[in-house]
């Protein structure tokens, strides 16, 4: 893929990374306060009433941020296809319309899957009696496996033990999002930063590609659809491989190509697929052998 995208995804990545790190040390801080709150009933109003903000903190900087997110690939998308076809010698024409709404919407309810589950995680370790220190250690080790066993409750000091699950916890992800099989079973967990990176990059590809698409059928609206498969994978086995370089076409419209929709269903533009497409010279090529002509 290009530079472009690649710089696009490295700081999309981070920037989304860096929201969702932030609100979960502030998770974590928050539930090993409960944890050595003794069950005092004010102290657990407030740090359960802490917890229900930083969640929805969380959902509504991930709004912000794909909103943010999509518009700006779309954006870069759109002037890199501009780039690719003045460079090729013919005039760019100002793209009409933009829709990305639902692509802000799909960014927005996959980001949501983690809120999802850390919400389900917090609802029942919250119900946990933080007066007994046994069902503490218990409802933590639900959380994320600490290390600690329960009977050590009796055997050593509990603000020597909240200090190792401080530390257990510290630079830690202790939420996972579920990857179902198509039978609704749960195949494996993931990290939910893991997640989160997977979704940035993946996302902000598909939507330059969005972006590319847009603007090359509405350039060449009366002449075809054809574009060439730019990118090159560093996995032997990825299923992308052998369209790179490929003449395709978007939409079918241009007879004797495979279609993009094709090539999609035998693993092109897979998740984490680092290839894009445009018009380049191959494409150029491909169209003079059918007697047309995309320089004005």
């Amino acid at each position: 893929m290009t530079n472009e995208i690649r710089k696009i995804q490295l700081k999309q990545k981070k920037s989304l990374l860096k929201i969702y790190k932030k609100r979960l040390e502030e998770i974590k801080k928050t539930i090993l306060e409960l944890a050595n709150s003794g069950g005092n009933i004010l102290k657990l109003a407030i740090e359960k009433k802490k917890l229900e903000k930083l969640i929805k903190k969380l959902e509504q900087e991930f709004k912000e941020f794909s909103d943010e997110a999509i518009e700006e690939s779309y954006r870069q998308g759109v002037q890199d296809q501009k780039k690719r076809i003045s460079a090729l010698g013919i005039a760019v024409i100002a793209l009409a319309s933009v829709q990305i709404a639902s692509i802000e919407n799909i960014y927005y309810s996959h980001l949501l899957r983690i809120t999802k589950e850390i919400t389900s995680k917090v609802k029942s370790y919250v119900r946990t009696d933080f007066s007994d220190k046994h069902k503490v250690v218990q409802a933590l080790n639900n959380l994320s496996q600490t290390g600690i066993l329960s009977s050590e409750v009796d055997t050593e000091r509990w603000q020597s033990l909240m200090k190792r699950l401080e530390q257990n916890f510290k630079n830690k992800d202790i939420f996972t999002i579920p990857y179902f099989d198509k039978n609704g079973n749960v195949v494996r967990r993931v990290k939910a930063s893991t997640y989160a990176e997977m979704l940035a990059r993946t996302l902000c590809a598909q939507t330059f590609r969005k972006a590319a698409k847009d603007s090359i059928l509405e350039q060449f609206e009366n002449e075809g659809d054809l574009v060439e498969i730019l990118g090159e994978s560093v996995y032997p086995d990825s299923p992308c491989i052998p369209y790179q370089g490929k003449v395709l076409s978007l939409t079918g419209r241009t007879k004797g190509y495979t279609t993009v929709k094709e090539a999609e269903t035998n693993g092109l533009f897979h998740p984490n697929c680092i290839h894009s497409f445009a018009v380049t010279e191959k494409v150029i090529d491909a169209y003079s052998q059918k007697d047309i002509s995309l320089k004005a």
